[in-house]
């Protein structure tokens, strides 16, 4: 945000109680349709303010919080306008399952959407931004220091300069993966030290609350993410039901697991993408499994162990 325009804006709102009503009932509205929740800078900014709020009503008297709160609903106001004022228009894109897309940006980078995704993305003069819905993205940004590539994802947000980077959005947790340079990442709501530097050859997830943990070795499997972008599915030694998931990403017609298939099966191999056969076929080299084609999935079960009784009666016979 420019000085100079939150000073100008600042007396045109002192001007007139009017100015300022309008501009109350503009930011109510604009909370009220969700506008700023995936907007990480708006809403660390608007987080400060909050928490800077709730102290001075703990601490001061009545007429002093009072007096306060119109310049603190102010700058609410302030920030979202201006910060709605001059972002450029935000561009859409969607991929359906097994469908992956590649976006050559005005800015030099390149983002590749993978299947079953929704990436929004703003290249303007001052910031370069992109929200991430659901599924997954990898970032090659192009170096910029005076325009930071922020990705809004979930509860968080990464921002890098120059760097590559994977983003993954699977059962509410964010996955991030840095392949090259360094990206910072962060809950939404935080302050600026609660920010995590994540270099090549790391990764980070954040959960649906906000807090940030170790990411699954799976999800964050730099093979795996090289893989999705050849069109090959990579598995070293995965559990059968993930190895399964991540298939069922692509295929037109899913895979499904009935409860007689062994939990601690493990799979490793390359596929690719989409070629449910060759997948089938390295299940029952585990196992004797067979799938029956029901219509909207392909069910797989192992059957029971049958145990031959070699005497002819079916009766035991003892030595005399």
């Amino acid at each position: 945000m420019r000085r100079f325009e939150r000073q100008a804006l600042s007396r045109w709102l002192a001007a007139s109680p009017a100015n300022a009503r309008d501009f109350l009932r503009t930011e109510a509205a604009w909370r009220l349709s969700g506008a700023l929740s995936n907007e990480p800078e708006v809403q660390v900014d608007l987080e400060r303010l909050r928490r800077y709020a709730s102290i001075r009503q703990e601490r001061e008297p009545r007429a002093r919080w009072a007096r306060w709160t119109l310049p603190a609903a102010l700058s609410l106001a302030t920030v979202a306008f201006l910060w709605h004022a001059t972002q450029p228009a935000r561009q859409w894109y969607e991929t359906e399952r097994g469908e992956q897309r590649t976006l050559a940006l005005d800015d030099g980078s390149v983002v590749a959407v993978n299947s079953g995704s929704r990436l929004g993305v703003d290249i303007g003069p001052d910031e370069r931004r992109a929200t991430l819905d659901r599924g997954e993205a990898f970032f090659e940004v192009a170096p910029d220091p005076k325009r930071p590539f922020t990705v809004a994802v979930g509860r968080g947000w990464a921002r890098a300069v120059g760097t590559r980077f994977n983003v993954l959005v699977q059962a509410g947790v964010v996955t991030i993966t840095v392949l090259e340079g360094a990206v910072d990442v962060a809950p939404i709501a935080t302050q600026p030290r609660n920010v995590v530097r994540v270099r090549a050859g790391y990764s980070v997830a954040i959960r649906a609350d906000g807090q940030m943990e170790r990411p699954a070795d799976e999800q964050a499997s730099a093979d795996r993410i090289l893989g999705w972008r050849e069109g090959k599915l990579h598995f070293d030694a995965w559990p059968l039901a993930l190895a399964v998931a991540e298939h069922n990403r692509y295929a037109r017609k899913s895979i499904q697991l009935d409860s007689s298939v062994p939990a601690d099966v493990r799979v490793s191999g390359v596929f690719r993408i989409g070629d449910t056969q060759a997948f089938l076929a390295a299940l029952h080299s585990l196992m004797a499994v067979q799938v029956v084609d029901t219509g909207p999935v392909l069910r797989a079960s192992v059957a029971p162990p049958v145990h031959e009784d070699p005497s002819p009666s079916g009766v035991r016979q003892d030595d005399p």
